[in-house]
């Protein structure tokens, strides 16, 4: 036979009606307990509420300007199409036009995925402590953050190709400034050395001797 333990005999005991009464927990209502007392457990709730609070929404918010940010950013591209006098010495305006149209697209289907993500949360601010919205949160956070990684990928390398166009017309067109200076100032060195030089032909017209009188000596010829 099975010896029993001592907690098995106990219960036995007590079932049969001949051991100790079970212990009994006992819990004073809330009426009951002192003021100091009930303010104090007041306290140790509101901090663990605070604990058990994440301020996802803000978060959610922060990531989301910064794609806004990142969307906006090359702006730049508007001021350079404004430069006519650069755009008159693009060599490849093919290859501008393409990446330019790439530019766009990418750009407009970024702002259309970000409108939706920020859809998801709008007028989602603070903390949050439902743990099925701070799963939620969470889970927009780690959306924001593959769209960051889309937009670095993508935007980026399109603005550099634009922009390394733009930078070999205006290298070009700063050459031929240069030039037509250089030109310019040579023009005017010959012009000044011509003025000085005895032996350059000037444009004064002689005049026909065959037309002038001939001039008489004062002394007669003996």
């Amino acid at each position: 036979m099975t010896k029993k333990s001592a907690s098995r005999k106990l219960k036995d005991a007590q079932a049969a009606g001949k051991g100790p009464a079970t212990r009994q927990v006992y819990l004073a209502p809330t009426a009951m307990i002192h003021p100091m007392f009930k303010s104090k457990l007041n306290e140790i709730k509101a901090d663990q509420a605070k604990e058990e609070s994440l301020p996802v929404w803000d978060e959610v918010n922060e990531l989301y300007v910064k794609c806004v940010q990142g969307v906006m950013s090359p702006a730049v591209l508007g001021q350079l199409a404004q430069r006519k006098d650069i755009i008159a010495h693009i060599r490849d305006h093919d290859g501008l036009n393409t990446r330019i149209n790439m530019f766009k697209r990418d750009i407009l289907t970024l702002k259309e995925e970000l409108a939706e993500l920020h859809a998801a949360h709008a007028g989602k601010v603070g903390v949050e402590s439902d743990p099925n919205e701070i799963m939620r949160a969470i889970t927009i956070s780690e959306k924001y953050t593959l769209f960051l990684e889309k937009l670095e990928a993508t935007i980026p390398p399109t603005v550099a190709h634009i922009l390394e166009i733009f930078t070999e017309a205006e290298l070009i067109m700063q050459q031929k400034a240069a030039d037509a200076a250089n030109a310019q100032h040579a023009a005017e060195q010959d012009a000044r050395i011509a003025e000085l030089d005895p032996n350059v032909v000037t444009d004064v017209v002689a005049t026909d001797v065959k037309d002038q009188p001939t001039l008489v000596s004062d002394q007669a010829t003996v």
